[in-house]
């Protein structure tokens, strides 16, 4: 067990549900171990904690509650990175910016984060989807 300090006070993880990024996020690439945090079980919506440092939190979202028809396309280099996996084990979640006025709230449909549920192995990665916008405003269904 290893304690850090969230948004939710201070918790206590174990080692195994630590994410662990190659890469980091875009514009984090120092901070590699993260953790998903939730109010509730099951829910849509979840913190992406980072273990130590001081990088921001960051919201994030299940594609399929806010864009049913997400059909995400991955190169073969970011498939290669989790080529140990089964394909069915990869979570996709999507960084939201959320705003006082929630219509103009978004999310990134272009770069979501990957993660291998049985690995912990996690990558932000740029979809070969042409027509997925960074900012898309999910609930006025537009891009930003």
């Amino acid at each position: 067990m290893i304690a850090i300090q969230t948004e939710f006070g201070e918790m206590q993880i174990n080692e195994q549900d630590i994410l662990k990024f190659d890469k980091g996020l875009y514009g984090f690439e120092s901070v590699t171990e993260y953790i998903l945090l939730s109010e509730e079980e099951n829910s849509p919506v979840l913190l992406l904690q980072p273990i130590r440092g001081q990088v921001p939190s960051f919201v994030v979202v299940d594609p399929y509650a806010v864009y049913p028809q997400y059909d995400p396309q991955m190169s073969k280099e970011d498939l290669h990175a989790f080529s140990e996996g089964d394909a069915r084990d990869l979570r996709f979640l999507l960084i939201a910016a959320l705003k006082d006025n929630p219509e103009e709230s978004a999310v990134n449909l272009k770069s979501p984060v990957v993660i291998d549920s049985k690995t912990k192995k996690a990558r932000q990665v740029i979809l070969e989807n042409q027509d997925y916008p960074i900012r898309y405003r999910f609930l006025s269904k537009k891009e930003a």
